[in-house]
């Protein structure tokens, strides 16, 4: 069920915003806000289909990918196109939050951690048009592409990926060759998803382990789309530098 009341308080979409009896523009909402209000969303238990992605980015020569899938299974290979969403405030991204459609189908990936810099990459991983309008409030009004769109919401981005997945123990390894219209750009990605938010310390630290045993250097690795936003659009890659979401 939604209401008027949750859509106006939780809803990142709206313009302008409702909080508490307050109006408030689009640029008055500051970006600290909006990243632990969503923070303190995804904490809350009553909203148990989250999944917790727990990942580091690496990018490896030959010798060390080989060294990587060495004793893993191939689990399959397959091509996915990914556009990104958001408005030309980038209040999403700005916030660490990144609403995309993968084939069509539409998933939703929020800051697990308030702030700071951390070794992996930490989420909760939200999947399905119906979990994330409830996340922000959007009632059903037309298709939800027609929804988020009545509020600015664009694509910025879009790609298409090329995956090798494997499974190595309690770890997924994907390969990625992933395609933009003016460069490719080559990743590999160790992956631990949990349930519980009292395992995320664990899961992070046997990433790491799992890496260190393999002399992978965590090294501050650009994601495909910050690789895009940095090579093709600056003025949001500094956005999201400014934010404290990228570290460079």
């Amino acid at each position: 069920m939604y209401n008027l009341v949750g859509y106006a308080k939780f809803s990142l979409l709206s313009s302008p915003r409702f909080y508490l009896g307050q109006t408030l523009s689009v640029t008055q909402c500051k970006s600290k806000f909006l990243r632990l209000r969503f923070f303190d969303f995804a904490q809350n238990d009553k909203y148990n289909y989250f999944m917790f992605e727990i990942e580091k980015k690496f990018i490896l020569t030959e010798k060390q990918k080989e060294r990587l899938i060495d004793g893993a299974e191939f689990l399959g290979e397959k091509t996915f196109t990914d556009i990104y969403y958001d408005t030309e405030q980038y209040s999403l991204t700005k916030n660490d939050i990144w609403l995309r459609s993968r084939d069509g189908h539409f998933e939703l990936k929020l800051p697990l951690q308030k702030n700071g810099y951390n070794l992996t990459n930490q989420y909760n991983e939200l999947d399905g048009e119906e979990k994330i309008r409830q996340v922000f409030g959007i009632a059903p009004m037309g298709s939800f592409l027609e929804d988020i769109q009545s509020f600015g919401y664009a694509p910025f981005c879009e790609c298409k990926t090329v995956r090798k997945k494997y499974k190595k123990g309690k770890f997924s390894i994907d390969l990625d060759k992933v395609y933009f219209d003016n460069f490719n750009y080559c990743l590999a990605k160790i992956e631990v998803m949990v349930e519980n938010r009292e395992n995320i310390k664990t899961a992070n630290d046997d990433i790491l382990a799992f890496a260190d045993s393999l002399v992978l250097r965590a090294e501050n690795i650009r994601g495909k789309i910050v690789e895009y936003l940095f090579r093709e659009k600056p003025q949001h890659y500094r956005a999201l530098v400014d934010a404290g979401v990228v570290i460079e």
